[in-house]
């Protein structure tokens, strides 16, 4: 049975710098309406298939949580079986960890949201409408969108006329998509909501281009 830890404890790890991995393993509806800021969602269901991509090294330090700690003293089981061997369960879980006064967030990828939007605030990047894109291509205007969502959710749905560029591939790939462009073109580029739009303009902001906006919430 895996040792437990105190949400004290916790907060030490949190706050310092000796690496370790904490697994939140409730699903993803209990998770984003409130969960202990630092932690990586993996439902227990989905241990098997994502902890040796979340967590590639077995010696890493795992901490496993849930809403009261059961769900995590299995999901704890369920690792060591895979060989990760520091394993340990936040007693109480998050119930605990709430009424113990320590802090949660809501919501999904919240550092890098949160990154996003000083980054909005700092460097004021600039921002279309979607009703002005819309009459722009209405109009016939010059502009090129570039979608930075993965190739999945491209598929899925994306604006009409759209070119794929995954936001990991934004900086490789746009100095060949800017040699098709006249020097007038608008760069327009979006995601699903807001963040990796406004990373993207930014980043071809600080590359130089010219007339580059991100389309304002996907």
């Amino acid at each position: 049975m895996a040792s437990t830890i105190s949400p004290e404890t916790l907060t030490g790890l949190l706050e310092g710098r000796s690496p370790f991995a904490l697994i939140d393993v409730r699903e993803a509806g209990e998770y984003n309406s409130s969960h202990i800021p630092g932690a990586s969602p993996i439902a227990r269901r989905h241990l098997e298939f994502l902890m040796p991509h979340t967590v590639p090294f077995a010696g890493t330090p795992v901490v496993l949580c849930d809403d009261d700690g059961r769900r995590a003293e299995l999901a704890a089981a369920t690792v060591e079986r895979m060989g990760y061997r520091d394993a340990s369960v936040l007693d109480g879980g998050v119930n605990r960890w709430v009424t113990d006064g320590f802090p949660t967030e809501w919501g999904t990828n919240v550092p890098s949201k949160d990154f996003g939007e000083k980054v909005e605030v700092v460097h004021h990047v600039p921002e279309m409408e979607a009703k002005e894109l819309a009459e722009r291509m209405r109009r016939g205007e010059k502009f090129v969108i570039l979608d930075t969502r993965t190739p999945e959710e491209f598929r899925r749905f994306c604006i009409p006329g759209g070119r794929n560029v995954p936001g990991g591939e934004l900086a490789l790939r746009i100095t060949d998509i800017a040699r098709s462009l006249d020097e007038d073109t608008t760069i327009i580029v979006n995601c699903a909501g807001r963040t990796r739009s406004i990373i993207g303009t930014r980043v071809l902001q600080r590359m130089g281009l010219p007339n580059v906006y991100g389309l304002k919430n996907g």
